[in-house]
């Protein structure tokens, strides 16, 4: 079973709680299991394309079943970049994203985008281990 919306939106709002107490501006985003987006939302002054960019390494991370950190600098392989082209160029390999697991089973993915990449991956690392955890609702 997919992550459900109501989970999405608490892994949304833990995020954005977690990266404004780090006084960073991000934008997250949540896909289900076959990396169709579930919720999205970006924090007041963040730029335009950063939650799509926290969209696109979610997707990457559902599709391949990899981290952000693992999938970054992909692009370049051709197999990689067809997958990109197959899901309209919205693919993202790069830092910032981390698989959504209930039990053994994968159920999305999160990404991040707006802060370092570091940073990025390791807000979407913890919201990955707090939901796999039961502490988010």
């Amino acid at each position: 079973m997919s992550i459900t919306l109501q989970e999405a939106q608490r892994i949304v709002e833990w995020v954005i709680a977690e990266a404004a107490s780090q006084e960073k501006r991000v934008g997250v985003a949540v896909v289900n299991d076959r990396a169709g987006t579930v919720c999205m939302s970006s924090m007041d002054g963040t730029r335009p394309f950063t939650v799509d960019t926290a969209r696109g390494k979610a997707m990457a991370t559902a599709l391949w079943g990899r981290s952000g950190a693992s999938l970054a600098g992909r692009e370049a392989s051709s197999v990689f970049q067809l997958v990109g082209h197959l899901y309209g160029d919205r693919v993202v390999y790069a830092e910032g994203s981390a698989l959504l697991k209930r039990g053994d089973e994968t159920v999305g993915a999160v990404g991040v985008s707006g802060a370092t990449p570091a940073e990025d991956e390791a807000l979407a690392q913890a919201a990955a281990d707090a939901f796999a955890a039961g502490k988010l609702g």
